[in-house]
């Protein structure tokens, strides 16, 4: 089995999944564009790790690409470790949204 250990996916809906003020200007890469490499590759599996330059620590678009595509995709969030409820926060999204992996990164 081969799998990418880092895809990050932006969304081309930037009214349903917004991007941070200061966000790179990088192309969209959706999860359908992402799956459909994989597939040409050969790729059986990925871990999808958090946009954090597009996205900051709201990882909405992450986790429902990874929900949506669960035996393909897991998820790696952003949380911001300085955050006095990180700790919840991780608890969360662990428990109700199966992810899987984390990025601590300060804002």
């Amino acid at each position: 089995m081969i799998v990418d250990a880092h895809v990050q996916l932006v969304s081309d809906d930037d009214v349903a999944y917004p991007k941070r003020a200061d966000a790179n200007d990088w192309p969209a890469t959706p999860v359908e564009t992402v799956l459909a490499q994989m597939d040409a590759c050969g790729i059986e599996r990925a871990l999808a790790a958090q946009a954090y330059f597009t996205y900051g620590t709201s990882n909405r678009y992450l986790i429902d690409s990874a929900e949506a595509h669960r035996g393909r995709l897991a998820a790696g969030c952003a949380l911001d470790p300085l955050s006095e409820n990180a700790p919840d926060q991780l608890r969360h999204v662990v428990k109700n949204h199966g992810v899987r992996g984390v990025r601590v990164i300060g804002e």
